[in-house]
């Protein structure tokens, strides 16, 4: 699973988070929906405000 993360400001290359699921239960997708949601939320806490 990839999530963008946003542009480095120092660098400007583009920034991906990941984590990898095993499996392909039923657990493994609830396991990915928790993954995608802590993913999401890191990726838009380290994204910073647009400049004016």
């Amino acid at each position: 699973m990839v999530v963008f993360a946003g542009n480095d400001p120092v660098t400007g290359r583009r920034t991906y988070l990941r984590e990898t699921i095993n499996g392909t239960a039923k657990a493994a997708h609830m396991r990915a929906e928790k993954a995608l949601t802590k993913l999401l939320t890191k990726s838009t806490a380290s994204v910073p405000p647009c400049r004016p």
